[in-house]
């Protein structure tokens, strides 16, 4: 391991696979997302199982999930271009829907 700016730089793997620098992560094993694939059943066993081997490894687990928001709630749909000029979303401000993006643009 070597060392610069007080931070450790792995040279191997078996320096960068440690359990303290290692997570697994588990995305969109939604029961609407895995209930489109042929043969969900064994991939959520298999998700299981590898949740089972990291767990018991110390490494730490995080779950993600896509998320669209509904047509009402998007910019898209709240603003034209005639109020964002050239299309730029980088100024609007998220809440909660649907009252999210009221007087943002």
């Amino acid at each position: 391991m070597e060392h610069a700016y007080g931070l450790e730089i792995p040279q191997d793997l078996a320096e960068a696979c440690t359990p303290r620098r290692t997570a697994l992560l588990v995305y969109d094993m939604q029961v609407g997302i895995v209930s489109q694939i042929v043969n969900g059943a064994a991939v959520v066993a298999q998700v299981k199982s590898l949740l089972e081997v990291a767990r018991a490894a110390g490494l730490r687990v995080f779950f993600m999930r896509h998320l669209s928001l509904p047509k009402e709630a998007s910019p898209a749909a709240v603003c034209d271009s005639a109020t964002i000029p050239n299309k730029d979303l980088s100024t609007i401000r998220f809440g909660s829907p649907p009252a999210l993006l009221q007087n943002s643009c």
